[in-house]
């Protein structure tokens, strides 16, 4: 037994817990996963609230941003129970089946963004949605050749360079909008044509993205620049991930559903 005493040669030998229930380190990785299941838990509770907002408001913004986090926060949780099962087939095919599903948030995601920002662009429009749709097809593919078998061959890494490389894109892209947003409504707020809860709004909008995207190019770097030195980049990551994944679900929070003390602080109303 693990806390138990071990009889050898007339002498008890104490067998030292595999796991020491005392150690800071354990509390810490308890307060970081806890974190990483409070913003998945956040990511599809604001998904689900803004695909219900559509539904009553008809509003296609809404719809689009809450499949864009419905997916991906199925995507995260899929792939972390997957990862549970091990080294087995079922569990990889699982973890191909998740990739995808992320890539289809990445799809709605990449349409949000025009919607909003760029409606008028019809060019825009048109290689949005077939990078979009080019996206999904070819990760789905991935999973129906049965690359997603092989956890460290090509086909997994394909997966996850073409998902990185397109979120990071999409997440510059929504950061710079924000913030040209942001100025934009700064100076309509001195002329009195906004409220400052707009601005704010955006403010949070560009924080959530920044934050995000951050964090893709931690995963990056240690994949590339962190190969000589795994653990520590590993280390580096375990502790920025939950982190900047809540500072991020917060923010997006925030921005969609305002709390009643930044209407009565920024928006002038009850906040009802």
């Amino acid at each position: 037994p693990p806390l138990g005493f071990l009889g050898r040669g007339g002498q008890k030998l104490v067998q030292r817990p595999l796991i020491d229930l005392h150690s800071p380190q354990l509390a810490m990785s308890s307060v970081f996963l806890a974190l990483v299941i409070v913003a998945v838990v956040m990511e599809l509770v604001i998904g689900v609230r803004l695909i219900l907002l559509s539904k009553k408001t008809g509003g296609v913004a809404e719809a689009l941003w809450g499949y864009a986090w419905v997916f991906d926060g199925v995507s995260q949780a899929g792939a972390e129970i997957a990862k549970l099962f091990g080294d087995t087939l079922g569990a990889h095919i699982a973890q191909g089946v998740f990739a995808a599903l992320g890539s289809t948030s990445l799809a709605f995601l990449a349409v949000s963004l025009w919607f909003v920002f760029r409606p008028d662009q019809k060019s825009l429009r048109y290689f949005v949605t077939g990078r979009s749709g080019a996206l999904s097809f070819a990760l789905l593919t991935f999973v129906a050749l049965g690359h997603v078998t092989l956890p460290d061959g090509d086909g997994m890494r394909g997966m996850r360079w073409i998902n990185r490389s397109v979120a990071c894109s999409l997440l510059a892209w929504g950061f710079v909008e924000c913030t040209l947003a942001y100025r934009a409504s700064e100076r309509q707020m001195k002329l009195g044509l906004v409220e400052p809860l707009e601005s704010v709004r955006f403010r949070l909008w560009s924080v959530s993205a920044a934050c995000l995207f951050i964090f893709i190019m931690l995963l990056v770097a240690k994949d590339t620049v962190g190969a000589g030195s795994p653990e520590t980049w590993e280390a580096i990551v375990r502790l920025a991930q939950p982190v900047l994944a809540f500072l991020a679900v917060t923010c997006m929070w925030l921005t969609f559903f305002p709390t009643a003390g930044m209407h009565r602080r920024f928006g002038g109303g009850d906040g009802r």
